[in-house]
């Protein structure tokens, strides 16, 4: 082969290379590009989802917050009418009163029919409000958890909260409907039979004598009705004995053939003992008073929780945070407007 001709070839393979490198720095500079197009795209696409977010979640939880707020607003109204019409039945013995005048007073206080009016009166209102505020929520989670499921990018615990909440709401809802009315009118006339009583009648007597005298027969059903209504359990607690109590205190088994009489004959035996006494019928009385109090609570809390929750994310949503979670702003925001301490 001739000079020239090895030249020639070393020409064309160089040139060729030269294409090659070319054609390999192009492609590899045109894949670059377009995934530097791709990730802007995408970085753009996510700027608008979160930009739609924003407005149009700001503009759902504005109106929601709004409802809601007003929804709460007639909750801790009608409460406080409940709370001031309960302080008659709740009062405190004075200075130099003596123990048998302060319990008749009690007793006598929890017969004014025109103050149990009044207060039933408060509280069925109280009872209307919890139960549209109930409705309203359970509607608004429709549009609600959908904006909250886009901004916490799937955070279900968040959504299973605000799920819980009409929920828990409902318990509570079912708690003072259920028990409170039908409480107090069967301690009134349990107070009323057991006023009938001749002496000091023991509960072995009393039972004893129930087929042969009626309102022996009375006194022991109604008494049954009030140990038994499992409606009525919470406002009783720490009066009676729950069924581990029972097996300790007895040394009876959950076993036994007839373990279920026996606890329930037990705290009848109890629940007599305390009603005989204007001491305990006063303290019954109490309680009751005092779960409605702990009740009204629990229920205003809650729905203000929810509140706290939504006005948290609109916080998130209008200040675009990236420095902390939602979570963490959610807990900011109950500690703002103090969740738990204050009612408003």
């Amino acid at each position: 082969m001739e000079f020239s001709q090895s030249v020639g070839i070393g020409l064309d393979i160089a040139t060729a290379l030269s294409v090659i490198i070319a054609a390999y720095h192009y492609v590899n500079s045109a894949k670059k590009e377009t995934k530097r197009k791709l990730e802007e795209d995408a970085k753009q696409a996510e700027k608008l989802r979160q930009q739609r977010i924003a407005e149009s979640g700001s503009i759902v939880l504005t109106r929601e917050i709004r409802t809601l707020s007003e929804a709460y607003r007639n909750i801790i109204e009608e409460r406080s009418g409940v709370e001031k019409s309960s302080v008659y039945f709740m009062q405190q013995k004075t200075k130099n009163e003596k123990d048998d005048h302060f319990y008749k007073r009690c007793l006598s206080n929890l017969s004014d029919k025109d103050k149990v009016n009044r207060f039933f009166k408060e509280y069925d209102e109280y009872m209307t409000s919890l139960s549209n505020g109930i409705e309203i929520f359970s509607q608004q989670r429709y549009v609600i958890i959908p904006v909250l499921d886009a901004i916490s990018q799937g955070n279900n615990s968040l959504v299973s909260k605000l799920k819980k909440s009409p929920s828990n709401l409902v318990k509570m809802y079912n708690h003072l409907g259920g028990g409170v009315k039908g409480l107090w009118r069967d301690l009134n006339e349990l107070r009323e039979l057991l006023s009938q009583l001749s002496g000091k009648i023991d509960f072995d007597t009393l039972y004893s004598g129930k087929e042969d005298n009626q309102l022996y027969s009375d006194i022991l059903k109604k008494l049954i009705r009030i140990v038994t209504d499992s409606d009525y359990s919470d406002f009783l607690e720490g009066l009676l004995l729950s069924k581990d109590e029972f097996t300790k205190y007895s040394n009876i088994s959950a076993d036994d053939e007839y373990f279920e009489s026996k606890f329930i004959s037990q705290n009848l035996k109890m629940f007599y003992k305390i009603a005989l006494s204007e001491q305990g019928m006063a303290n019954l009385f109490h309680n009751m008073c005092a779960e409605v109090g702990r009740s009204l609570i629990t229920s205003t809390t809650e729905f203000k929780a929810a509140l706290c929750l939504l006005s948290a994310c609109h916080s998130y949503i209008l200040n675009d945070r990236k420095d902390i979670s939602l979570d963490d702003e959610i807990k900011r925001y109950e500690g703002l407007f103090a969740l738990g301490v204050e009612i408003r």
